[in-house]
């Protein structure tokens, strides 16, 4: 009886031995079967230190990397921009910076050197109203208005107003100044000036529109002599709310959408207006959330309990509800995007969570407990080249998943992985991890000498006694 294995695959440990397919194996450590041969994964390569000896969370900013030590989601701007702005949670409060910011300071270990808050509060007082000039006793009312204010930065972002001031009947002969602008705290915020508003013809239903700017000063008084013709646009920014200073899992959704969460709730900004997060779009939901996945123009919600599915275009109708799959998310660095759907680690294994359905990657080829004695709660999750690589936080060990079934791997070199990011430029992916006791970043799998692998094959069961022969 002839024995021919061809186009090596990856273990499947939950079969028995004698059972399992004449390709597949029962264990593979440091195996790279991505030809369907029996090849050895590679050590690293292009170590380079990090200024910061804690990192965890790394981005690259082209001239050098910012860096965190904790995890950090960073999300690109949707609006190309070539000073590179991010906005990112994770980090204290949900924070906004470019590479002027970031790349300030001198310290590359202190990388990002400076920052903006995003969002911008909403001022505190009403305006002033001061009528001045005495008109004559018979004056007519010239009109009636009212009027209200916003915060205005260097970058263009506007606050929701303030409250408005009560109506008022000015006659012919009056001259309207306007005083008791508030300031703020404007430490991190890059506020520049004040943007008036008032309502025209004396219709107090009707809708505010843009007076002037005037500069950000505590003493600022304003002499409003602006015609209702020449009026600039009607207020935008009503409701424009900050988003919460404990947002986490920042990501981009459809339609140039920013959506994070806290606890049990769900914020979503207005379309390609990254700093208002209005109070009207919060979704609650019955769980906590742990990390949040992208697919298509859907977020996966993964919670402690199940996953959820939130998809629309529009902030104001985005629909959520559960999936059909009783398991929560034990690992927020396990979630992955993939052309397929959001991956992400479940108490009984590896899953994949499309537009409408959950399914068990692992299911074919590990038990519950074989996935559970792995360290899955510290699980950091890739996706590359039709796989999922995993790396344990804290170890140089890990796993690559694929249909076929799991490859462990060690290493070599590495003392501990903390974070990483797949290079889509030189397609790798790079880890941020301890080497020889110096935290670097590297590429894994892409150096020249190869790691002492094994494949071990399935039990083969003959017919009768033989003795082997080639």
């Amino acid at each position: 009886m002839k024995i021919a294995v061809s186009a090596f695959a990856a273990a499947r440990p939950k079969i028995a031995e004698h059972l399992i397919a004449n390709n597949a194996s029962t264990e593979a450590i440091n195996c790279d079967l991505r030809r369907g041969l029996l090849e050895a994964m590679k050590t690293i390569a292009n170590a380079a230190n990090l200024s910061n000896s804690a990192a965890v969370t790394v981005y690259d900013m082209g001239a050098a990397y910012i860096s965190f030590n904790g995890d950090v989601d960073i999300v690109d701007s949707f609006v190309y921009d070539t000073n590179g702005r991010i906005y990112y949670t994770g980090d204290g409060i949900p924070k906004q910076t470019d590479a002027s910011l970031a790349l300030s300071g001198g310290d590359p270990a202190a990388y990002p050197g400076d920052y903006y808050k995003l969002g911008l509060p909403k001022p505190s007082t009403p305006l002033t109203i001061s009528l001045q000039g005495t008109p004559a006793a018979d004056a007519d009312i010239s009109h009636t208005t009212a009027y209200t204010y916003t915060y205005v930065t260097g970058w263009g972002e506007e606050s929701e107003p303030a409250d408005a001031t009560a109506a008022i009947d000015v006659y012919v002969g009056h001259d309207v100044w306007l005083s008791n602008f508030a300031t703020t705290d404007t430490t991190d915020l890059n506020i520049t000036h004040f943007r008036i508003y008032r309502v025209a013809n004396g219709n107090l239903n009707a809708e505010f529109q843009l007076v002037a700017d005037v500069g950000y000063q505590a003493s600022q008084s304003y002499h409003d002599q602006v015609s209702d013709s020449d009026l600039g646009e009607v207020l935008p920014t009503e409701g424009w709310t900050a988003p919460p200073t404990d947002l986490q899992g920042l990501r981009q959704f459809a339609n140039g959408i920013l959506i994070g969460f806290r606890d049990n709730e769900l914020y979503l900004s207005k379309p390609f207006i990254p700093y208002a997060f209005p109070e009207e779009y919060i979704q609650k939901i019955n769980h906590t959330i742990v990390g949040l996945g992208s697919y298509g123009n859907a977020t996966i919600v993964l919670t402690d309990e199940l996953p959820y599915i939130a998809s629309g275009t529009d902030p104001e109708s985005v629909i959520i509800y559960p999936m059909q799959f009783n398991q929560g998310c034990v690992s927020k660095k396990s979630i992955v995007d993939s052309p397929m759907g959001v991956v992400f680690a479940s108490p009984d294994g590896l899953c994949l969570a499309t537009d409408g359905t959950v399914t068990k990657i692992t299911e074919g080829f590990l038990t519950k407990e074989q996935w559970q004695a792995y360290d899955i709660s510290n699980l950091i999750g890739f996706y590359h080249e039709q796989r999922y690589y995993g790396f344990f936080s804290g170890s140089n060990e890990g796993i690559i998943i694929d249909q076929s079934g799991v490859v462990e791997f060690t290493i070599s070199g590495i003392t501990a992985v903390y974070g990483g990011y797949v290079d889509t430029a030189s397609d790798t992916i790079k880890l941020v991890c301890d080497v020889d006791g110096t935290r670097k970043i590297v590429d894994f799998n892409s150096g020249t000498t190869p790691l002492s692998y094994t494949w071990k094959s399935k039990h083969f069961i003959m017919p009768d006694d033989i003795s082997f022969s080639c």
